[in-house]
Parts: structure tokens; sequence; C-alpha cells
């Protein structure tokens, strides 16, 4: 009786950590939403040129220190703004190895790995869309990619990308208001 008791007691805990740990946030920015774990979230301030404006919200999973990010440009200005972001989105598929076609909410794009010397922390996950004049980018940085670059002495999750769980963060932008999804 004893060790069952004891058993379902660490049982449950596992559990309770498990759900924890791969739980998710809904998360807005500038008309898109993403699903990102519980933690640390950060919005920077736009960045505004002549044509464009660009809003960033970075997330930092708590549970195991990646980084998952939203980055809308909305062009606007003379030229056609449409054209602009798709032209991103084609200049972005130069910066990544493997660039795979991606349909997420509608919107088309690209998806892949960061190459080295890019301006993004070369092996990130990423994807790129243009929607409407509004390029967006998502990207996923795993722990044991920023320790690298960030000097750090905490260990790496051997179960890192369970607990990330990448793909969900991609397959959940979306356009709109989430409550419509």
């Amino acid at each position: 009786m004893t060790i069952l008791l004891c058993g379902g007691v660490v049982g449950g805990l596992a559990i309770y950590g498990y759900s924890k740990a791969v739980s998710r946030e809904t998360r807005g920015l500038e008309g898109y939403q993403v699903d990102v774990p519980p933690g640390r979230i950060r919005k920077s301030q736009p960045i505004n040129t002549p044509n464009r404006k660009a809003y960033e919200m970075v997330a930092v999973n708590t549970v195991t220190g990646s980084n998952y990010s939203l980055v809308v440009t909305k062009f606007s200005g003379s030229q056609d703004a449409t054209a602009l972001a798709e032209a991103t989105v084609i200049a972005m598929r130069d910066k990544i190895n493997n660039p795979q076609e991606v349909t997420r909410s509608g919107m088309k794009g690209f998806s892949g790995t960061m190459k080295q010397g890019a301006n993004l922390i070369s092996g990130s996950e990423c994807e790129f869309f243009a929607d409407q004049g509004n390029f967006l980018m998502l990207t996923y940085t795993p722990f044991s990619i920023v320790k690298e670059k960030i000097g750090s002495n905490s260990r790496v999750k051997s179960n890192e990308r369970k607990l990330d769980d990448p793909e969900h963060f991609f397959e959940s932008v979306y356009k709109g208001d989430w409550k419509d999804r």
C-alpha cells in the first residue's frame, strides 16, 4: 500500500510538472497571435523608418530558457506595401537553410533554419510570411543555442525540444483575434 501511495504521489507530481511545462498562453502583436510558454514576455518599442514600422515580442520559456519571437513589420508609404512585404520574404528565404514553403492561417511563406552569418542567431528555426502589406517573422531559438551566445553556465535540459514544443508555436500563428479561432 505504501509503495502504491508513494508511486501515486511521485507520478502525480511528474504529470503536474509536465503539464505546467507545456502549457501555453496566447499573446498578440499588431493583429497577429501566437501561443507561447508562460514566462517573461517583452515587447520592444516600435522601430520607425519612413516606409515601415516594426514591432517585436520576445517570450522566454522559464522552464528551459529558450526564446520565441514574433516580429510584425508594417509597410506603408509611396511604394506598394504588398510588394515590399513579399520582397522581404524572398530576401529572408536566402538567409535560411533548406527553405520550405509553409502556409499558416491562410498566409504563405517559408520555414527553415538560420544560416551561419545571417543577421539573426544561426541555428534558430524561423518562418516568414507576407500578409497584405505586412511581413511576419517567427523565430524559435533553443536555450542550447542561446547559451553559447550569452555565455551561460546553466544546464540544457535533456528534453529541451519536447518541453519547448516549437512546432506548436509555429502552428499557432493566427491572423486576427484569438477569440475567433
